[in-house]
């Protein structure tokens, strides 16, 4: 409605108007209508000194909301409101007496929604069960039926997108966006609508039992099981499984001994051999069962991936006899060969779904106040770094009769190479992963990190990528250079200064006070410095081995490919700089 001119009171700095009415508001692909009735409506949160906004602007609270209430006969929800005297509140409040500012829309929260019609294009829905939190000056309201309108939450290019996201999410993390978008998704029911809202709170509560968190809050609001999963990573930390991986069949400790990795390769090269792994392909066939996907090759269960080996050696004739040795797993394997790791990445392991971890992007602001004045209310910033499951390959070349081997060694020496080939791939992904392809984002196509350019490069540029990350406050004990064997071998050689027989890179192999580390993951002329323990590194927990026996057939070669299911995030780009095109 438009704010008439009696419902101002200039002496007590009140204004008096209708802010809901029962007018159907056209939501693009569906139809709104708010019920007003009283079981309806709850207004205990907008009795509680909620604000008065300009244009649901949070930074911009102009009064306060001293009462509202619902007037049952007009169907409309009544408001009188309190103005500020600050600078911007008393023009706005000028510009409301003068007749110029005339329009007001709430902001709600819908909590139940019920169908009310359909028509041939789009349905409506009449909202049961909302709670208004804040009202607000406007210049163009969504119900401008009674002059207040309701809050016109999304633009068209987010609803769109919004609506996008929905109808491509599977089945596991449909819900994400589910209690902010649920009357937009045309697909579904209220009965769909009410049962994935179940399904939320189910596997909130499994997660949180499971680690004993307190989950009651996660209930009780719109947290997607998505972002609950990337809370609950945080809180029981790095390297802990968040789940029991689909692919983890609970073997006993000989249950997992028993298992052999170089006989679940050879079972792919004929039936000769396969007959050898029939416990190997039972269990593959196991997880192909949980997982719903068939294996390119083999699947490889988590329990073997991450058990206790020992390695031996041939004694006389062809007996074995096997040796105690340090514990290991094709996990500790893959892990101990990363760069990244080793340079402090975290690994998170055991995952299910997608995650979403929670990260400050920005601090609260510090304030200095007079006596008697109220300190500017001021909030963090939050963000968070999603990861989702994306598949990388990774060949190797192993001899023929190597594989055939039984000797305990052989087989170690089979894991030991696949592992070497997969951590280069997963490697290369930390750093320069390009983010299309499937495959995950790298640092250096992470928006935010620092950026240097590298010709001529100089002592003081070494010093410029630690002040990018200095200046981001991310600055730790523990960052790292990391750059090519060529670069680091150029750097060993140019003085830091002219004519003085001291190098950028020392013999100790540091830079500037830090270590500089060497891949060739890294791209030519490029180095890195950052702190790695902002890298994220998340593990599925399925590793799929499948052999190919003809590509390198004259040789007597047989190329084995190792399928796996990883992301890769960083937390704070702050915590990276990057030098490109070093000469």
């Amino acid at each position: 409605m438009t704010i008439q001119s009696d419902a101002v009171n200039e002496a007590e700095r009140t204004i008096e108007f209708s802010a809901s009415s029962e007018t159907t508001v056209d939501r693009h692909w569906w139809k709104e209508i708010l019920d007003h009735k009283v079981e309806s409506i709850r207004l205990g949160r907008i009795n509680d000194g909620a604000p008065l906004l300009f244009m649901h602007d949070p930074y911009k609270q102009i009064g306060v909301i001293q009462k509202c209430w619902l007037d049952e006969e007009s169907k409309q929800l009544r408001v009188i409101a309190k103005i500020s005297k600050n600078e911007e509140a008393e023009n706005i409040f000028r510009d409301v007496q003068d007749g110029i500012i005339t329009k007001i829309s709430i902001g709600y929260r819908i909590h139940k929604l019920a169908l009310d019609s359909k028509e041939e294009d789009k349905e409506t829905y009449r909202i049961i069960d909302w709670e208004p939190f804040e009202a607000s000056v406007v210049s163009i309201p969504a119900d401008n039926s009674v002059g207040i309108g309701r809050n016109e939450e999304f633009s068209e290019e987010k609803l769109t997108a919004l609506y996008d996201q929905i109808k491509n999410l599977n089945e596991e993390v449909r819900n994400i966006k589910i209690k902010e978008v649920n009357t937009m998704k045309e697909d579904l029911t209220q009965e769909e609508i009410q049962a994935l809202e179940a399904k939320r709170k189910t596997e909130i509560e499994a997660i949180a039992k499971r680690h004993k968190l307190e989950y009651q809050w996660a209930l009780e609001s719109d947290i997607s099981v998505e972002q609950f999963r990337g809370f609950a990573l945080e809180r029981i930390g790095s390297g802990t499984n968040l789940y029991t991986p689909s692919t983890d069949l609970g073997l006993s400790a000989k249950e997992a001994k028993r298992y052999s990795f170089a006989r679940a390769l050879r079972a792919q090269l004929g039936s000769e051999f396969a007959k050898d792994a029939g416990y190997e392909l039972e269990l593959s066939a196991e997880i192909e069962k949980r997982l719903g996907v068939a294996p390119k090759g083999i699947y490889i269960p988590y329990d073997i991936q991450k058990r206790d080996l020992t390695a031996g050696g041939a004694t006389s004739g062809k007996e074995l006899v096997g040796t105690e040795q340090a514990s290991a797993s094709f996990i500790d394997l893959l892990r101990n060969k990363l760069l990244a790791k080793k340079l402090g990445a975290r690994i998170l392991s055991g995952l299910k779904g997608n995650i979403a971890i929670p990260k400050w992007a920005g601090a609260a602001s510090y304030y200095w106040v007079a006596e008697g004045v109220a300190i500017t209310e001021s909030n963090p910033v939050t963000g968070q770094v999603l990861l989702s499951p994306k598949t990388g390959g990774a060949s190797v070349d192993i001899s023929r009769q190597l594989l055939l081997q039984s000797d305990p060694s052989a087989e170690m020496l089979v894991e030991n190479d696949i592992a070497l080939v997969c951590a280069a791939g997963l490697d290369k992904a930390v750093f320069h992963g390009t983010g299309a392809d499937g495959q995950p984002t790298g640092i250096a196509l992470t928006n935010g990190i620092g950026a240097v350019a590298g010709a001529g490069f100089t002592y003081a540029k070494a010093i410029e990528l630690q002040t990018d990350v200095e200046d981001a406050n991310a600055d730790v004990e523990t960052m790292h250079y990391v750059t090519t064997p060529q670069v680091r071998g150029l750097l060993k050689t140019r003085e830091k200064v002219a004519n003085y027989p001291s190098f950028i890179c020392s013999e100790d192999n540091k830079v500037a006070g830090y270590g500089c580390q060497i891949t060739k993951q890294i791209a030519a002329g490029s180095m890195f410095f950052g702190d790695f323990s902002q890298v994220v590194i998340g593990e599925w927990g399925v590793l799929d081995i499948m052999v190919d026996p003809y590509s390198n057939s004259r040789s007597g070669n047989i190329v084995v490919v190792a399928l796996q299911s990883v992301d890769v995030a960083v937390r704070q780009p702050g915590a990276f700089s990057l030098a490109t095109g070093i000469n």
